[in-house]
Formats: structure tokens, sequence, C-alpha cells
């Protein structure tokens, strides 16, 4: 195989792989290292904020953190986004806590402005 071909293929692989995502019982640190070589990356939690993993511990802990409340949900990963989109979780349940936890932080920001 040429180097060219080579090249054509892993992409090929890669756009698969991103579109199709990584259950957490198949996300490991190697296939985030793949898609991330270097540094630590930001996975989303509930609560709109992130959990920054720098090794494997730290990917176990937000996996088992995260299956506990919302199951063997679907990782999906851009790493062309801006860093806190890098990691994405398309799940019902997870994305309605984030959005309920935005709107509360909205509303004792709001609350915050009229009570000063």
């Amino acid at each position: 195989m040429k180097k060219s071909e080579l090249r054509k293929f892993i992409r090929e692989v890669i756009k698969e792989n991103l579109e199709q995502g990584y259950t957490l019982d198949e996300l490991t640190w190697d296939i985030v290292r793949q898609f991330f070589p270097k540094g630590d990356v930001a996975f989303p939690n509930p609560d709109d904020s992130s959990r920054n993993v720098f090794n494997e511990k730290d990917l176990e802990d937000w996996k088992s953190t995260t299956k506990s409340r919302f199951g063997n949900v679907r990782i999906f990963f851009d790493p062309n986004a801006v860093w806190y989109d890098q990691v994405q979780i398309k799940d019902e349940k997870f994305n309605k806590d984030k959005e309920a936890s935005i709107q509360a932080k909205a509303a004792t920001l709001r609350n915050w402005g009229t009570t000063r």
C-alpha cells in the first residue's frame, strides 16, 4: 500500500469513528489519544462544567460517574472544535440535565441582578 493510500484510509477510518462515536464501554485512553495526542481533554459534565482528563485513571473515573447516572452513553469527538466542544455526549437525558443546569444558573444570575 502506498503512503498516500494509507493516509486516505486512515482519514476515512477517523471520519467514520467521528460520526459513529464510542459507547462508554468501548471508550479507552488509547482511543482518546488517537484524537488528542497531547495534553488534557475536557469531558462534559451534566452541570455544564467539564472534567479535565489527563490520564487513564481520570478517564475511568469520569466514565464511571457518567455511566452511573446516564448509562452506556455514546461519546463523539471533534478535535477541530473549541476546547469545550471537542467531546460531546448526544444523549437526551444528559442534555436535559445540562440544559436544566444552565437554566438554573441563568435564573440565579437574574436574581442576583434584581436583589442588589
